[in-house]
């Protein structure tokens, strides 16, 4: 009893003789608490279901979610048939505008030929909480993918580690599905990519080592040597696949033996437009516009791919729409070209890597679009705002004229 009274009267002489204004007495400030509380934004439960289209005949989907610029693995489920349908559900700020969800799909090992992948996504906007989309992902997807990339990923990453800079890319080629030349992009590099595949035996299997970054690096290369040269053929594309594959995969014999081309080759779903012109230099002989003999002739007949026809450095489909005090303007793209100079009444206002550009209303003024790409910039294209139709925000099929 005594030892507690001591130290009683210990604490009670320490706490009489301390100055309060040295020792800091900790305080609650019950406003700043609620204010922190108010900092957390409230999210709201979102719910989609989409409808995948696929090529593939069995296989696994790994499903990721894009947003507010983060990337979060969702889900991963098999699935058998070429049309399934998968149900996601994520948890979004009430302030985000939109999400994408992103699709990576890997062929069944029992599936030949082994290792093919498809990626593709939906894009969601938040005015709703329910979502519902049909989704391809097939050949064209995927090599819309392979031209988008912003820097070549790794066979340890996930596909989308660039997504922030490829979707913009991503999503402008996929809006034009139509265009002749990348229809001839998909069905060229889709070609080799099944050729790679279907030669290499069982090396890639799309987890443990991927095609992925095989591709974009043959794309990426085969843009290059497009730009510098102005023309390149389907040896040169060999040449470099080769290069990039370490020579482990006999791919001469696509060029070289017409049932191997038969076997691998790739024609995009795609209706070239009469233009007078081919993408491909064409021979004597009069052959229908097809993308099966713009194809055949460039990997079996030597023809290289090259800039004579407009279509590989001029814009076209040129639309815009207004929002508020903006527009917003929109053509095709170009996949091989590095970006566009947009000028307004002759004086450049704006450069884009992708086919579109939001700039203040100018009123009835007339829009020039040039192609940029390693020689500097193409021929232009006007268009006049004053005449020109207002898009409802689809890509418009409205022409300009050239403008030397």
């Amino acid at each position: 009893m005594f030892r507690y009274v001591t130290v009683f009267l210990c604490l009670f002489a320490i706490m009489g003789c301390a100055d309060t204004n040295d020792v800091p007495l900790p305080s609650l400030s019950l406003e700043s608490s609620f204010s922190e509380t108010r900092t957390v934004e409230r999210e709201v439960f979102h719910q989609a279901s989409l409808s995948i289209r696929t090529p593939l005949q069995a296989g696994s989907v790994d499903q990721y979610l894009l947003l507010s610029g983060q990337v979060r693995r969702l889900d991963s489920r098999g699935f058998d048939g070429s049309e399934f349908r998968v149900h996601l559900g994520f948890n979004a700020p009430v302030s985000s505008e939109s999400s994408a969800l992103l699709l990576h799909l890997v062929t069944a090992s029992h599936v030949s030929p082994p290792g093919l992948e498809f990626l593709c996504f939906a894009y969601l906007t938040h005015d709703t909480t329910r979502h519902s989309q049909t989704v391809d992902c097939d050949y064209f997807s995927t090599v819309a993918y392979f031209i988008s990339a912003s820097r070549i990923g790794r066979s340890t990453d996930h596909p989308f580690h660039d997504i922030d800079e490829r979707l913009p890319a991503w999503r402008a080629f996929l809006a034009n599905r139509q265009n002749d030349l990348t229809g001839l992009y998909v069905s060229i590099f889709g070609t080799l990519q099944r050729a790679i595949l279907g030669l290499s035996g069982d090396l890639y299997d799309g987890r443990r080592l991927s095609i992925r970054p095989v591709m974009e690096t043959v794309v990426s290369r085969f843009f290059d040597v497009y730009q510098r040269n102005g023309r390149i053929s389907a040896a040169e594309l060999v040449d470099i696949a080769n290069d990039v594959t370490d020579g482990s995969v006999p791919l001469e014999r696509l060029l070289r033996f017409q049932s191997i081309f038969d076997r691998f080759s790739y024609f995009a779903d795609v209706e070239l437009s009469a233009t007078g012109g081919t993408l491909t230099e064409r021979g004597p002989d009069i052959e229908l516009l097809t993308m099966a003999n713009e194809v055949s002739r460039f990997f079996l007949r030597g023809s290289p791919l090259s800039m004579s026809d407009f279509r590989t450095r001029v814009v076209r489909g040129i639309s815009h729409e207004i929002s508020a005090d903006r527009i917003i303007l929109r053509w095709e793209p170009i996949a091989h070209m590095y970006g566009y100079s947009i000028y307004i009444d002759g004086e450049q206002e704006a450069f884009s890597r992708v086919p579109q550009v939001s700039l203040p209303d100018p009123g009835s003024s007339v829009i020039t679009v040039r192609a940029v790409g390693y020689g500097g910039e193409f021929d232009g294209v006007n268009y006049d705002l004053a005449t020109a139709p207002v898009s409802t925000g689809s890509v418009a099929a409205s022409y300009g004229d050239f403008y030397e």
